[in-house]
């Protein structure tokens, strides 16, 4: 568990395939010595699960902050759409919404409001 505790920053800078295999590695050392040792190592176990959590918010936060530096990099301008298109993508969405609603389900996504081409809202 020392050990873990003190490569606990060096896990924040792996990739994801490589978290992938030492979690591995480490969780079939835990299962076999808790075989042969006809015990459970609980405090392992959680500095393990405490180390891939620590991995995956930092994973997380620099996936997130790529994206957000892409997005904000982009250059986005209005563009008139073809009627039938708008029509397909609206139906679409208020099913998806009518669909939800049905099953019990109030997701932000199922909030959409709709705006005709003259700019007022469905």
């Amino acid at each position: 568990t020392v050990i873990l505790e003190m490569r606990r920053a060096n896990y924040k800078s792996l990739r994801l395939k490589e978290l992938r295999e030492i979690v591995d590695v480490a969780n079939h050392f835990v299962k076999e010595s808790e075989t042969i040792c006809k015990k459970r190592f609980y405090g392992l176990r959680g500095t393990l699960n405490n180390q891939t959590k620590i991995f995956l918010e930092a994973f997380h936060t620099r996936s997130l902050n790529q994206l957000v530096a892409c997005l904000e990099g982009e250059q986005w301008a209005q563009a008139d759409v073809p009627r039938e298109f708008q029509d397909l993508v609206d139906r679409e969405f208020k099913k998806r919404i009518q669909s939800s609603r049905r099953d019990g389900v109030e997701s932000k996504s199922a909030r959409v409001i709709f705006f005709a081409q003259n700019g007022t809202q469905t």
